[in-house]
């Protein structure tokens, strides 16, 4: 089975999940938009990578296979930290919000306030069912150019319903936006896939370098946060959010292989789900034992950096209870 993995992909993907958790802990202004530019977008784009239409004969195959894959891991990862909140959070954080209403957003799958308050990041899982979803029909478009002409259309169609219907269910107005990013994956996986980049040599240290510097200049048109349907700039949102996926592609090629970022891609679903809960709590632990308020720990860049790497040590332990227990019983089912 390791044979079979893509290297690649794994790396890319422990690099995007690092981004996410300290994207999340910090709250130092320029570092957060930078990073929230294209953390998100990465994942839709592997996701792109790896969606091979020809496995499945069948919508109804493809759905199930989505049900086990996604689903049936988001109910898991919904309930146990729900869980957690009902017995040790909520005593400090959202006791003001019902158990009824949590469970609620189980089925709503939608981020707010109101239904998915204790574990905000869940809402990334529903959203991409919402888009593999919608992307197995897209997929079927005879020609590129009339596929790149649906994912323009659901772009604006996403960037419509943001501001009309944003209750709408499964995270689908997101979806719809987000759906771009996972189409040039589908796109591009046979560039990224081939590691072309290895032959470019010290070129593309330069081109690295190029990305970056544009990135920077491009921070006061960045922004984005897809869970609450906020774009910053709608027409720069895709080019910028690009540059990072590109970016980090390329850095994941030059990596190559390396045991520790591959272990963060491979179990990046279970690091997604839990570190809400968890970077909270080392925050908390940390403020308390130095001594400063919680909101000057997250504006330390240092700190920020040690509290990420803290929190994903303690997922580690219930990564290992999910791969022993609840991955071998979802392969049952």
């Amino acid at each position: 089975m390791n044979k079979e993995r893509n290297h690649t992909i794994d790396i890319l993907r422990g690099i995007a999940i690092f981004w996410v958790v300290f994207g999340h802990v910090t709250h130092l202004p320029e570092l957060r938009t930078y990073i929230w530019g294209f953390h998100i977008p990465i994942f839709f784009f592997i996701s792109g990578l790896l969606f091979r239409k020809e496995k499945f004969d069948k919508f109804t195959d493809f759905l199930k296979s989505r049900l086990k894959n996604i689903v049936l891991p988001y109910a898991i990862f919904y309930l146990a930290t729900l869980v957690y909140w009902i017995l040790i959070e909520r005593h400090s954080r959202g006791a003001d919000v019902s158990v009824e209403s949590q469970l609620i957003g189980l089925v709503y799958g939608t981020y707010d306030m109101r239904y998915m308050m204790f574990n905000g990041a869940l809402w990334f899982i529903p959203c991409l069912f919402s888009m593999e979803m919608l992307y197995w029909f897209v997929s079927k478009c005879s020609k590129r150019i009339y596929l790149i002409g649906v994912l323009i259309c659901f772009y604006i169609i996403g960037l419509v319903l943001k501001d009309n219907a944003p209750w709408l269910p499964w995270g689908l107005c997101a979806a719809f936006i987000g759906i771009v990013f996972y189409g040039i994956g589908d796109m591009c996986k046979l560039i990224v896939l081939s590691n072309n980049i290895k032959f470019w040599g010290a070129l593309k240290y330069l081109i690295f370098t190029l990305i970056l510097i544009i990135q920077v200049v491009a921070l006061p048109w960045t922004g984005a946060d897809l869970a609450s349907l906020k774009v910053g700039n709608v027409w720069l949102y895709i080019p910028i959010s690009m540059l990072g996926v590109t970016l980090y592609c390329g850095i994941a090629s030059t990596i190559s292989h390396n045991k520790v970022i591959e272990y963060l891609g491979v179990n990046s679903l279970v690091i997604f789900a839990f570190q809400e809960p968890v970077y909270r709590a080392v925050i908390f632990v940390a403020s308390k034992i130095i001594g400063w308020p919680v909101q000057e720990v997250r504006c330390d860049l240092l700190l920020c950096l040690f509290i990420s790497v803290c929190s994903i040590l303690v997922i580690v332990p219930m990564i290992v209870c999910w791969n022993k227990w609840a991955r071998p019983l979802i392969k049952r089912i």
